[in-house]
């Protein structure tokens, strides 16, 4: 989903910033007890009416969550009918916006990242005590508004976090979960690709029993929907990580399952035959696709000079003196971008996408050296 990447890469260019800058960065995921079931309906008209809202439309909004009323049923057996009082529909469209307008006006310094109920501190400081004392006294600012507005932080629950490229002694935890990603403190995502791993040893197993019972054209859709999703989930942000080569070989093995193949059988002509992507080829697509589509947003070569060069439609790529931070996303997706050919780089963007994808099709790459090392004499 492209909000929660976005949520995500706001989060990890600031920890990366830290480590930037020889800085620890300090986090607290704040936990809310049944947070869409707290929001007061009078806190909310309140501030829908101070957003602008009036009149008849914002008595339709009150109308909308006030006076409702529900039953539990349990195995057929349903309880007498009763008023809910307070909190937003959820499983609704308007649910989440109405819970997003509750929390909007929650600032602390903008040192918080909000996204849906999931509310996540983030300070930085060359000093690990004031790092961890301006997170304290940002979690009782939180507190005191959630208080106010009639949340309840579940203290329990609350994850936190010290990063840091150097080793910090009784670090508060060695992971934290957020928006389905799992983050430990020097970024090198080996936590995270190892949960998704064992997601993908599973769907393996699925596609071996179904590989009896349905052809491979119902194959091929299952490792669609069950394992690709798992797959490509966020991998703009871990898809350099050395360890996506544990990810690569239960890729293989599911690839081997659909095509009846051998475990040593080649893989890279059943890639090309089923027409799906390696975890490097996909990992490419992502990256160029979103330098392309967010080309605004960065500084071109031509952009210095006065005239055209052979490299004017190249990336700049900022400077870094961190290896890790050179060699991940978004300064890999430049240089990904960047060795492109100019006629393709050229290309309108849906028509880009196309032929990337397309491109990539016939390259199952087996690392990103042999995307760098391709003359691209067959892309366009």
């Amino acid at each position: 989903d492209t909000t929660i990447f976005t949520a995500l890469t706001d989060l990890v260019s600031k920890i990366k910033s830290a480590f930037e800058q020889r800085e620890f960065a300090s986090l607290a995921l704040c936990d809310l007890s049944k947070a869409f079931d707290c929001i007061s309906h009078e806190i909310l008209l309140r501030k829908l009416e101070k957003y602008g809202l009036e009149g008849v439309a914002l008595a339709t909004m009150k109308s909308y969550f006030t006076n409702r009323r529900q039953v539990l049923s349990v195995h057929g057996a349903k309880s007498s009918p009763s008023t809910v009082l307070h909190g937003v529909p959820q499983g609704s469209v308007l649910g989440p916006i109405l819970f997003l307008v509750a929390i909007n006006d929650m600032s602390l310094d903008q040192k918080v990242l909000l996204f849906a109920d999931d509310t996540t501190i983030f300070t930085a400081d060359r000093s690990l005590e004031r790092a961890l004392s301006d997170t304290d006294e940002l979690i009782n600012r939180a507190k005191e508004w959630f208080t106010c507005n009639k949340l309840q932080l579940n203290e329990d629950k609350t994850q936190r976090m010290i990063c840091s490229l150097n080793p910090v002694e009784k670090n508060q935890a060695d992971s934290v979960k957020l928006l389905g990603f799992t983050l430990d403190p020097k970024l090198s995502w080996n936590r995270h690709i190892a949960a998704t791993c064992t997601k993908l040893a599973r769907v393996v197993y699925l596609l071996r029993r179904l590989v009896h019972l349905v052809s491979e054209p119902y194959l091929i859709i299952a490792y669609h929907s069950l394992f690709h999703s798992h797959l490509s989930y966020g991998l703009l942000l871990w898809g350099h990580s050395p360890g996506c080569l544990d990810a690569f070989k239960l890729q293989k093995r599911a690839v081997r399952v659909i095509t009846g193949s051998k475990g040593l059988d080649h893989c890279r002509p059943l890639f090309k035959r089923l027409g799906v992507l390696t975890i490097y080829s996909q990992f490419i697509h992502d990256c160029v696709v979103y330098v392309k589509y967010h080309l605004p947003e960065f500084e071109t070569r031509g952009q210095h000079h006065l005239y055209a060069t052979r490299h004017s439609a190249d990336v700049e790529i900022p400077f870094s003196r961190l290896s890790l931070i050179r060699d991940s996303f978004p300064s890999i997706a430049i240089r990904l971008y960047n060795a492109l050919p100019a006629n393709v780089k050229n290309l309108e963007g849906k028509r880009f996408k196309l032929v990337v994808k397309q491109w990539l099709q016939t390259k199952p790459f087996y690392s990103l050296c042999e995307f760098f090392c391709e003359t691209f004499t067959e892309l366009l």
